[in-house]
């Protein structure tokens, strides 16, 4: 079963391009294969286990050292929170175990890579917002927050509802489920039903609330984040360390008050039903995550400060939350604002690869809107806490994305939308690092990769 859960099973794989082949983690791709050469005599999960066999009979490699895998594999998932830490001192030393951070809107600068030890130890519970089908997605990020979940004080779920809106689903697919909770132990099947529109993901995220409630009594901070974004952790765990001391703090990626979408046919259309005022309060972006301290939990919940307002926008319903503990319960709420990306229209994700050439270069906490693979690298960059640490890589992945407008409607006199950012000029660093980059053999092998791609379309 865990071999199975591990590499996948051929309902997730079935019917994959030549392209989407070469961008699975290597586990998957190599029982992939196998199963395709061998399907007429070996079952799909003897090549699955076998896939597993030579991937661990692989001596370990410096990217076990260096940082986690891609996807969730190889034998830095098997290190618990102490060796990881070893490792690190070994190889940088006793202060480089956290990063320094700049409270509140001075997080906004860029990262300067200065590194110190945070005395404060975080107490914080981390729902990361999947789907049932998501098993790809999770395999790519699972590292990154096999990372965080090795911290003591933190918990860190996938966060899935029981109940599809799939009709095609089938008993398949849920034994795939089933089996990747039995090796990981990382997912929290909730008593909801999967959605995005019409308020399902504000039900989820109630649910999600009402867990934390209950069965983490012992933690001081609930966050929330969906699975397409990253989060730079040593960045962000000294930040959450200090909030898990405070009461009613309110953490994330501001969004201004704003007028709601009234645009039927728009994914962020807002009833008037739900809410019949003309302004949003102030709230925290939904995609790239949010942090409540748990006095702000109990008094939505206890008081049933949500019932009124069960928006269909996730983000803004809890921004109209907290609103509600201000005005209902004399409560002053410190909004703490993260240095973050909400989604695509917050970078210049036309040229990916000019940003920032190193880490050091990059600024954020969290990027919200990223591929799985994309995030799978910058993760190994965080780990490695290197300022000179090239990223130009990561962002190759983005290279073929499209992205539909965010405005909410087609005359731009009605849209209130953001504005997407003018793509940047290459600036001389990134020049030369996407220089050095395209030299490289990973270079090479994406391009080939883009070449089949073509094939494929």
């Amino acid at each position: 079963q865990g071999s199975r859960s591990r590499v996948g099973s051929s309902n997730a794989l079935r019917g994959l391009s030549r392209s989407e082949l070469l961008r699975l983690p290597g586990e998957l791709r190599l029982s992939r294969l196998l199963h395709m050469s061998l399907g007429s005599v070996v079952s799909h999960r003897w090549a699955a286990a076998f896939a597993v066999a030579l991937v661990w009979l692989v001596p370990c490699s410096a990217s076990d050292v260096s940082g986690p895998s891609p996807h969730g594999s190889g034998r830095s998932l098997r290190l618990n929170g102490g060796n990881k830490r070893q490792m690190l001192r070994q190889r940088w030393g006793d202060t480089m175990m956290q990063k320094q951070v700049q409270g509140h809107h001075e997080m906004f600068e860029p990262a300067t890579g200065t590194v110190v030890a945070s005395a404060a130890k975080p107490s914080v519970f981390i729902g990361v917002m999947s789907r049932r089908m998501g098993q790809v997605r999770r395999w790519h990020v699972r590292d990154m927050w096999a990372n965080a979940n090795s911290t003591e004080g933190v918990t860190v779920k996938f966060v899935l509802c029981g109940f599809s809106t799939n009709d095609d689903e089938n008993e398949a697919a849920r034994m795939e489920l089933k089996d990747e909770q039995a090796f990981y132990g990382d997912l929290l099947v909730l008593p909801c039903k999967e959605g995005y529109n019409h308020g399902a993901l504000t039900r989820k995220l109630l649910a999600t609330m009402e867990h934390f409630q209950t069965h983490h009594k012992d933690k001081k901070l609930f966050m929330k984040v969906d699975d397409d974004t990253f989060v730079a952790w040593n960045r962000l765990l000294p930040l959450l360390s200090k909030h898990s001391k405070e009461v009613n703090s309110y953490l994330g990626v501001p969004t201004n008050r704003a007028v709601p979408c009234r645009n039927m046919s728009h994914r962020w259309y807002e009833p008037w039903e739900t809410w019949p005022e003309n302004i949003f309060p102030q709230s925290m972006s939904g995609g790239p995550g949010y942090a409540l301290s748990r006095t702000l939990v109990n008094k939505i919940l206890d008081k049933r400060l949500y019932a009124p307002y069960m928006l269909w926008n996730e983000d803004r319903a809890v921004g109209v939350w907290v609103d509600a503990v201000v005005q209902t319960q004399q409560t002053e709420v410190n909004y703490v604002a993260l240095s973050g990306v909400s989604g695509w229209w917050g970078w210049h994700w036309q040229t990916p690869t000019l940003n920032w050439a190193t880490w050091g270069d990059y600024p954020y906490m969290v990027h919200h809107g990223l591929r799985g693979d994309t995030i799978a690298c910058l993760a190994r960059a965080d780990f490695a806490m290197q300022v000179t640490h090239d990223i130009v890589a990561c962002f190759v992945h983005e290279l073929r994305e499209n992205h539909e407008s965010v405005g909410c409607y087609a005359d731009p006199d009605l849209d209130v939308a953001v504005e997407e950012p003018a793509p940047r000029k290459a600036n001389a660093a990134s020049q030369k690092a996407e220089l050095r980059y395209s030299q490289t053999p990973e270079a090479a092998a994406f391009r080939e990769m883009l070449d089949i791609a073509s094939l494929d379309d």
